[in-house]
Formats: structure tokens, sequence, C-alpha cells
């Protein structure tokens, strides 16, 4: 009997784990953010015509000399990109300023206990000026300074 508790609370403790990352999923495959009603999730295909011009785009020789590599910038956005054979493919999202929110309503501005709030129990620390959420492939960071959020990143899981 006692073995059979035990099963039962480890497999309840792995469910929890599991599903403690609540936010905005998308069958676990991670964080996703609406930027001018267009889905942008890292790990995606970026179609910089569905969210209109950037204020500057910077670009680079990617790794090995497969593809570009691209930042577009855009009012409290940057958005990182890489070039394959099929097109680019989004591997990070960095929030620079109140003007873009998480689907949570969490933006640049908001205090570390609206974050706290918001994300709960999914949070966890890299240490005290960096607070992390993992979903599916999608690492969502909050970069904290006198405990308010200077900067939200989404990029792919390590």
């Amino acid at each position: 009997m006692k073995r059979i508790i035990c099963m039962i609370c480890t497999l309840l403790i792995i469910s929890c784990l599991i599903c403690s990352c609540g936010g905005n999923e998308d069958g676990g495959n991670g964080y996703e953010l609406i930027y001018k009603n267009t889905s942008l999730k890292v790990g995606d295909a970026f179609k910089v015509d569905k969210i209109g011009t950037p204020n500057k785009v910077m670009e680079k020789e990617g790794c090995a000399g497969v593809g570009a590599e691209r930042e577009y910038i855009f009012d409290g956005i940057s958005i990182y990109t890489y070039e394959t054979k099929n097109g680019e493919i989004i591997t990070w999202i960095s929030l620079t300023d109140d003007s873009i929110s998480t689907p949570e309503n969490i933006k640049v501005g908001d205090s570390k206990d609206d974050m706290e709030s918001a994300y709960g129990e999914a949070l966890s620390y890299d240490n005290e000026s960096v607070a992390v959420c993992r979903s599916g492939n999608t690492k969502l960071a909050f970069e904290l300074r006198d405990g308010y959020i200077v900067k939200i990143q989404y990029s792919a899981v390590k």
C-alpha cells in the first residue's frame, strides 16, 4: 500500500512539474508573442512583411558561411533571425520598452512583484537580476534592475 501511495505522489509531482510553466503555451511548444496581430515564436518562420517596415536591419554572415543572421529593429522590439534555404527562422525576440507586453500582460517597467504574480511558480532565478520561465522549446527571461523589469527576452531553451 505504501508503494502505491508513493507512486501516486510521484506521478502527481511529475505532472505538476510538467504543467508548472503555465503562461501562454501552445501544446508545450513554448511561449509566443503577439505583435501587430502576428504570432511570433522562437523556431518559427519569420515574415517581416506581416509586421511592417523595421526602423533598422542589421545583418552579418552566419556561422560557417551558412545563411545570414539578421536583427530587425522596430519600436520596442528586436527580432533576431537566421537564414535557411527555406526562409528566415526566429532565434530570439527582445522587448526593450513598455509599448509591448507579453500575453500575460507583463512589460518592461513592470515590477518584480507584477512579474511574479503573472508567472508564479513557473519562474526560477538564474541570478538576482534574471528571472526565467521555460515552456517547451522557449525560455522567457526577465532582466531586472532595482526590482523592475528592464528587458524581456524570448529565446530557445539550450
